[in-house]
């Protein structure tokens, strides 16, 4: 099965002085840096194509609230079936995949806007891999 990204876009986007007191919403345990980001990926099927979206909100060191959700794209030369479904690559590989879409987007977006540019740490997928799976079932309920 042959696999392309194809699209990459932002679905929601919120950037805001964060008062100190709100800084708790983006704790987490899925966060990407512990303190200040709270982050998840969810993954949606159709027939031959799929797509992951992020959902991250993050406090910045500017003291600024970045909420966004990005998505990105991937088409098939083939039906996705089942055992694709149940498979590691949409869970991991492809978010792999996007994942520096998204960063470079967050680090341009807080540059251009004349703040500090965040640059988001590296992720390991294979261990959200579960925990991402257990949400997409949660989601298709």
């Amino acid at each position: 099965m042959k696999i392309n990204i194809v699209e990459n876009t932002v679905l929601d986007l919120v950037m805001k002085d964060l008062p100190a007191e709100s800084e708790s919403e983006f704790k987490q345990s899925d966060s990407l840096d512990k303190a200040k980001s709270k982050f998840s990926i969810n993954v949606e099927f159709e027939e031959e194509s799929f797509f992951v979206t992020f959902n991250l909100k993050l406090a910045t060191a500017d003291g600024k609230g970045i909420i966004v959700s990005f998505k990105s794209k991937f088409v098939t030369d083939m039906p996705i079936d089942e055992d694709f479904k149940k498979s590691a690559f949409p869970y991991v590989n492809a978010p792999a995949i996007s994942y520096p879409y998204l960063r470079v987007f967050i680090s341009n977006l807080t540059l251009n806007s004349g703040y500090d540019p965040v640059m988001l740490p590296s992720i390991n997928f294979v261990a959200l891999k579960d925990k991402t799976m257990r949400r997409n079932k949660s989601l298709e309920s």
